[in-house]
Protein backbone atom coordinates (compact mmCIF):
# COMPACT_ATOMS: atom_id res chain seq x y z
CA UNK A 1 0.00 0.00 0.00
CA UNK A 2 2.12 2.87 -1.30
CA UNK A 3 1.23 6.51 -1.68
CA UNK A 4 2.29 7.75 -5.11
CA UNK A 5 2.13 11.06 -6.97
CA UNK A 6 1.75 10.78 -10.74
CA UNK A 7 1.64 14.44 -11.69
CA UNK A 8 3.67 16.12 -14.39
CA UNK A 9 5.43 19.48 -13.96
CA UNK A 10 4.54 20.66 -17.48
CA UNK A 11 0.88 19.82 -17.05
CA UNK A 12 0.73 21.59 -13.68
CA UNK A 13 2.58 24.61 -15.09
CA UNK A 14 -0.15 25.02 -17.73
CA UNK A 15 -2.83 24.89 -15.03
CA UNK A 16 -0.89 27.32 -12.85
CA UNK A 17 -0.29 29.78 -15.71
CA UNK A 18 -3.93 29.75 -16.78
CA UNK A 19 -5.07 30.16 -13.17
CA UNK A 20 -2.70 33.09 -12.65
CA UNK A 21 -3.75 34.87 -15.85
CA UNK A 22 -7.46 34.42 -15.18
CA UNK A 23 -7.09 35.48 -11.55
CA UNK A 24 -5.27 38.66 -12.57
CA UNK A 25 -7.77 39.43 -15.37
CA UNK A 26 -10.72 39.06 -12.99
CA UNK A 27 -9.05 41.00 -10.15
CA UNK A 28 -8.92 37.91 -7.94
CA UNK A 29 -12.46 36.62 -8.44
CA UNK A 30 -11.27 33.57 -10.40
CA UNK A 31 -8.97 32.57 -7.53
CA UNK A 32 -11.70 30.36 -6.03
CA UNK A 33 -11.99 28.44 -9.30
CA UNK A 34 -8.20 28.32 -9.53
CA UNK A 35 -8.00 26.75 -6.07
CA UNK A 36 -10.50 24.06 -7.06
CA UNK A 37 -8.63 23.33 -10.31
CA UNK A 38 -5.31 23.07 -8.47
CA UNK A 39 -6.67 20.82 -5.71
CA UNK A 40 -8.42 18.57 -8.23
CA UNK A 41 -5.18 18.21 -10.16
CA UNK A 42 -3.13 17.31 -7.07
CA UNK A 43 -5.78 15.02 -5.59
CA UNK A 44 -6.41 13.15 -8.85
CA UNK A 45 -2.69 12.58 -9.29
CA UNK A 46 -2.18 11.33 -5.73
CA UNK A 47 -2.79 7.60 -5.74
CA UNK A 48 -3.06 5.22 -2.79
CA UNK A 49 -3.28 1.50 -3.50
CA UNK A 50 -4.08 2.19 -7.16
CA UNK A 51 -6.97 4.59 -6.45
CA UNK A 52 -6.70 8.39 -6.76
CA UNK A 53 -8.07 10.83 -4.23
CA UNK A 54 -10.89 13.18 -5.18
CA UNK A 55 -11.51 16.82 -4.42
CA UNK A 56 -15.23 17.55 -4.36
CA UNK A 57 -15.17 21.24 -3.41
CA UNK A 58 -17.04 23.86 -5.40
CA UNK A 59 -15.76 27.38 -6.12
CA UNK A 60 -18.85 29.29 -4.87
CA UNK A 61 -18.41 28.54 -1.13
CA UNK A 62 -14.69 29.31 -1.41
CA UNK A 63 -15.48 32.64 -3.10
CA UNK A 64 -18.07 33.43 -0.42
CA UNK A 65 -15.49 32.77 2.30
CA UNK A 66 -12.97 34.99 0.57
CA UNK A 67 -15.48 37.82 0.24
CA UNK A 68 -16.20 37.56 3.98
CA UNK A 69 -12.46 37.52 4.72
CA UNK A 70 -11.95 40.61 2.54
CA UNK A 71 -14.76 42.41 4.37
CA UNK A 72 -13.22 41.51 7.74
CA UNK A 73 -9.85 42.75 6.52
CA UNK A 74 -11.44 46.08 5.56
CA UNK A 75 -12.89 46.35 9.07
CA UNK A 76 -9.44 45.63 10.51
CA UNK A 77 -7.82 48.16 8.16
CA UNK A 78 -10.41 50.79 9.02
CA UNK A 79 -9.92 50.22 12.74
CA UNK A 80 -6.15 50.42 12.50
CA UNK A 81 -5.99 53.51 10.29
CA UNK A 82 -9.22 55.47 10.71
CA UNK A 83 -10.96 54.45 13.94
CA UNK A 84 -7.92 53.61 16.02
CA UNK A 85 -9.89 53.53 19.28
CA UNK A 86 -11.69 50.39 18.00
CA UNK A 87 -8.47 48.48 17.36
CA UNK A 88 -8.27 46.64 20.72
CA UNK A 89 -11.85 45.42 20.32
CA UNK A 90 -11.27 44.28 16.75
CA UNK A 91 -8.16 42.36 17.83
CA UNK A 92 -10.04 40.75 20.73
CA UNK A 93 -12.83 39.62 18.40
CA UNK A 94 -10.21 38.33 15.96
CA UNK A 95 -8.52 36.26 18.67
CA UNK A 96 -11.87 34.78 19.67
CA UNK A 97 -13.01 34.05 16.10
CA UNK A 98 -9.68 32.63 14.80
CA UNK A 99 -10.06 29.11 16.27
CA UNK A 100 -13.58 28.84 14.82
CA UNK A 101 -12.29 29.84 11.38
CA UNK A 102 -9.47 27.28 11.57
CA UNK A 103 -11.83 24.48 12.68
CA UNK A 104 -14.36 25.29 9.94
CA UNK A 105 -11.61 25.45 7.32
CA UNK A 106 -10.24 22.03 8.25
CA UNK A 107 -13.77 20.59 8.33
CA UNK A 108 -14.47 22.05 4.86
CA UNK A 109 -11.30 20.50 3.43
CA UNK A 110 -12.05 17.12 5.02
CA UNK A 111 -15.67 17.12 3.86
CA UNK A 112 -14.59 17.92 0.29
CA UNK A 113 -11.79 15.33 0.13
CA UNK A 114 -12.62 11.76 -0.78
CA UNK A 115 -10.94 8.41 -1.28
CA UNK A 116 -12.90 5.65 -3.00
CA UNK A 117 -16.01 7.87 -2.84
CA UNK A 118 -15.82 8.12 0.94
CA UNK A 119 -15.34 11.63 2.30
CA UNK A 120 -13.16 12.35 5.29
CA UNK A 121 -14.53 13.81 8.49
CA UNK A 122 -13.15 16.19 11.05
CA UNK A 123 -14.40 15.99 14.62
CA UNK A 124 -12.55 19.04 15.91
CA UNK A 125 -14.53 21.76 17.58
CA UNK A 126 -14.00 25.32 18.75
CA UNK A 127 -12.61 24.31 22.14
CA UNK A 128 -10.01 21.91 20.73
CA UNK A 129 -8.99 24.47 18.10
CA UNK A 130 -8.70 27.13 20.81
CA UNK A 131 -6.47 24.91 22.93
CA UNK A 132 -4.38 23.85 19.96
CA UNK A 133 -3.77 27.37 18.71
CA UNK A 134 -3.24 29.22 21.97
CA UNK A 135 -2.14 26.65 24.55
CA UNK A 136 0.13 24.74 22.17
CA UNK A 137 1.63 27.94 20.77
CA UNK A 138 2.40 29.29 24.23
CA UNK A 139 3.96 25.99 25.35
CA UNK A 140 6.23 25.96 22.28
CA UNK A 141 7.81 29.29 23.25
CA UNK A 142 9.21 27.90 26.50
Amino acid sequence: MALEFRGDAREYFRIWAANLCLTLLTFGIFSAWAKVRKKRYFYSNTVLDGTPFQYLGQPAPILKGRVIAAALFLVYYGSSNIFTSLMPYILAVGLIVAPWVVARSVAFNARNSAYRNITFSFDGNYQSALLTIYAWASSRRS
